[in-house]
């Protein structure tokens, strides 16, 4: 069992034009686009979310297209009000557009590179935006700085998940890396993983 528990960063602005949602133990982000806001994954409780949109003075209809890091309930729920705007991901299920391994996208003038990373789900992705920022979705979890494996219990494979936190771990120039659960870093501590 990991030593991490999940911290989820509280309603707000993490960094330049991307705001966290709180959404009880998970987080789910806005990233403000051209035209609107690209979400980062939706939550479970719709309640919650809507609430705290509406304590960023954020509308839903603002949110012009989503992207998902993978279709686990608590990461999705805000798929159920948002039936008519794209959504990007690997999961055939819900995505509109499937992404691939080392795609590069171009949403709403935000940019983003998909890193394909399997060990927690087979359809898990993690996001550079704008070639700062590494959203790790359930990819790792963070105890302060130090990078570990996400919760056990939940992965397809803690080996596959270990390769994945050492392939995100070789990405250059990142700035913060910013996890669904477990809050974000500035300096991501990769030793047990490279």
């Amino acid at each position: 069992m990991s030593e991490h528990i999940m911290r989820p960063l509280p309603t707000g602005r993490v960094v330049d034009k991307i705001f966290a949602v709180n959404n009880d133990f998970v987080n789910w982000f806005l990233v403000e686009g051209d035209s609107g806001f690209v979400a980062i994954d939706g939550g479970a409780n719709n309640d919650k979310s809507l609430s705290e949109l509406s304590a960023l003075g954020i509308q839903l209809s603002n949110i012009k297209n989503i992207v998902i890091t993978h279709d686990h309930p608590d990461h999705i729920g805000i798929l159920e009000l948002l039936k008519d705007i794209p959504v990007y991901g690997m999961s055939e299920k819900y995505a509109t557009t499937v992404v691939k391994d080392g795609q590069e996208l171009s949403i709403d003038g935000v940019m983003i590179k998909v890193y394909s990373t399997m060990g927690h789900k087979a359809d898990h992705v993690c996001l550079v935006l704008n070639n700062r920022y590494l959203l790790t979705g359930d990819c790792l979890s963070l105890c302060g700085s130090k990078v570990g494996l996400f919760v056990s219990a939940y992965n397809l494979s803690n080996d596959v998940q270990a390769n994945d936190i050492k392939k995100i771990s070789q990405i250059k120039d990142i700035e913060k890396v910013i996890t669904s659960h477990f809050g974000m870093t500035d300096k991501p501590d990769w030793s047990d993983f490279v």
